[in-house]
């Protein structure tokens, strides 16, 4: 099945697998991506971490000396929000890093969940319901009190956190967030070729609520 027509089915149910809606994705915008292979590239970041618990793959995966680091010098480049290229480069914003570490923490058996907070992507503990982690400042543990000061910081002082912020988002949202920031992403940097790819996924999902 060719990349966009499997981008069609798969969003096309209720939850489909994350990392390879996102692995198709990046095909559709470069058609030398294998989807195969970038499945297996988590396959193998997942192998060689050794945390068992949430805070500890946060901190193995973003922290001081860790996998990851936040893309701050290129934020608005489409490569930020492009599978492929976080792999590679080893950097993202903190959807796509976020997406990373749920994928990693799935391998390992560790439940990690996107939380859709406006303005910047946090990542929840399964297990835990004020456990977050945020995966553009070294992974760091976040409680409840500590997500509403980042939402401030980011949406100003007089911006209400509602409780709907701070719950799950499942992986139709987590990529229409992402084709989202793709589409901005493209028109910041005059990238036609990432424009024509998000056009022709936006064709093919229109009427389609991703939530």
């Amino acid at each position: 099945m060719q990349p966009l027509a499997e981008l069609g089915a798969l969003m096309g149910t209720t939850d489909p697998p994350l990392d390879r809606s996102l692995a198709v994705l990046a095909a559709i915008v470069n058609p030398r991506v294998q989807v195969a292979g970038l499945l297996e590239q988590l396959d193998v970041l997942a192998a060689c971490c050794t945390s068992e618990d949430a805070e500890g793959l946060c901190v193995e995966l973003f922290g001081d000396g860790g996998q990851f680091v936040p893309a701050r010098a290129d934020y608005y480049s489409p490569s930020n929000s492009l599978l492929d290229q976080v792999l590679e480069r080893r950097t993202g914003i903190p959807i796509s890093l976020a997406a990373v570490a749920i994928e990693v923490g799935r391998r390992r058996g560790i439940g990690l969940v996107g939380v859709g907070m406006p303005g910047h992507f946090l990542l929840r503990s399964a297990d835990d319901p004020e456990q977050f982690f945020d995966t553009y400042d070294r992974g760091r543990r976040l409680d409840p009190s500590g997500c509403r000061r980042s939402f401030a910081a980011v949406n100003g002082p007089e911006a209400a956190l509602l409780p709907v912020h701070l719950a799950p988002v499942g992986s139709r949202t987590i990529v229409g967030r992402v084709l989202n920031n793709l589409q901005v992403a493209a028109g910041q940097t005059g990238d036609l070729e990432v424009s024509a790819a998000v056009q022709r996924i936006r064709v093919l999902l229109s009427g389609a609520t991703l939530n």
